[in-house]
């Protein structure tokens, strides 16, 4: 045992602290032990003295030394002075043999904190409003209307046939026995139940036709025949929003989802929104109206190297345009929006220098052009609002690097 000098009898006052304070006059003669160490500190006349580790410690478990108290935690010996002030064991004489063995808690072993609540699982994200399917064929053939009851014409029995084809096929033989050769025909694709356009239907004779497709489908075929005298008529088909779905009514098997809310959306005609086999949208100038946009990019017009008198940038090929001067260059915008539409473009500008005359028309800040560098990079915003008789420009980024 370590002897520090200093004659103790218990019993012992100890302390057990987060940390170690810092030294006080007050501090002398007090026992602290410091959970954040696992160390026993003794207060000596000027500082802290490290008392843990002298034999004691782990209780000598002392002849009648209280066998460590079962030890407090573990703390290895606290305070296991184990004759500090010189007992050194003496085994246990006076029974405490250093608290002998305050040391069989084995450090509480720390109790193993709560393994967390495991989080409430979150919800798992609103699954989002289903959006308009696609502009549900807009120009469509209004589903050809539905022909109004199909007139009924007396006494006909079986003005209407459905034809079945359960195998994908090109290519449709139908035996209608209508006993009609020009019939009306509207095909649905049984897959999910949006109508096609076919690519073509050869009306054999009075009762068989012939559908052709672009692409193998299967799905079913309304036959409507038509007659010479009014009855009640078959309540006519209402349209199915656009028979075929080339949105412009244009395409061959370009499929669209129903529009079920015909009071919501009109026709927008030749002129509407139009979408291309690829699935290119186009609004045709037409109002899109409160969408909201995510993860969206813009086309780049890319001139590459120019000069001469005009450079037209084309408005209609992308709103961020890049280009090279190469030599004296004189710019024009062609197809810009019609005026009362704001219409607005980027120029990216390499090696612009002195040689550049701007779009006729063209304003400034303080109604001077910038000065554009000469190898380097600078990039102009322009925005109109009548039609590009006036551009409004401004240098956004000079030689920017």
């Amino acid at each position: 045992m370590r002897d520090q000098g200093t004659t103790m009898k218990g019993p012992f006052i100890i302390q057990i602290l987060s940390t170690l304070p810092a030294w006080q006059a007050s501090d002398e003669g007090r026992i602290v032990y410091t959970s954040d160490t696992q160390n026993l500190y003794f207060g000596d006349h000027s500082h802290w003295v490290n008392m843990s580790g002298y034999s004691g410690i782990s209780g000598y478990s002392g002849i009648s030394g209280y066998s460590g108290i079962s030890g407090i935690s573990g703390y290895s010996g606290i305070s296991g002075f184990s004759g500090i002030s010189g007992y050194s064991g003496i085994s246990g004489i006076s029974g405490y043999s250093g608290i002998s063995g305050i040391s069989g808690y084995s450090s509480y072993s720390g109790i193993s904190g709560y393994s967390g609540i495991s989080g409430i699982s979150g919800y798992s994200g609103i699954s989002g409003i289903s959006g308009y399917s696609g502009i549900s064929g807009t120009s469509g053939y209004s589903g050809i209307s539905g022909y109004s009851g199909i007139s009924g014409y007396s006494g006909m029995a079986n003005l209407q046939y459905v034809f079945t084809q359960s195998s994908p096929a090109t290519q449709w033989s139908v035996a209608h026995n209508l006993n009609m050769q020009y019939v009306n025909v509207e095909v649905i694709d049984t897959a999910d139940n949006k109508a096609i356009r076919p690519l073509d239907i050869t009306f054999t004779d009075a009762n068989n036709l012939v559908i052709d497709f672009t692409e193998a489908v299967a799905g079913k075929a309304s036959i409507v025949g038509s007659a010479s005298s009014l009855v009640t008529g078959v309540s006519g088909y209402s349209g199915y929003s656009g028979t075929a779905g080339g949105i412009d009514g244009s395409g061959a098997t370009d499929r669209l989802a129903r529009w079920t809310d015909a009071d919501s959306m009109g026709d927008g005609g030749a002129s509407g929104p139009t979408m291309s086999s690829s699935g290119d949208v186009d609004m045709n100038d037409k109002v899109l109206e409160a969408p909201e946009l995510k993860d969206y990019s813009e086309s780049v017009n890319a001139l590459g190297s120019v000069s001469g008198n005009p450079v037209n940038i084309d408005y209609t090929l992308g709103q961020v345009v890049t280009a090279t001067i190469g030599g004296a260059t004189t710019f024009a915008v062609t197809n810009p929006p019609v005026s009362g539409k704001a219409g607005s473009f980027t120029l990216v500008l390499t090696n612009g220098g002195t040689n550049v005359t701007w779009m006729s028309g063209t304003k400034w800040p303080g109604g001077s052009a910038p000065t554009l560098t000469a190898s380097g990079i600078d990039v102009l915003a322009f925005f109109t609002t009548d039609g590009g008789t006036t551009w409004r420009g401004v240098l956004s980024m000079s030689d920017s690097k």
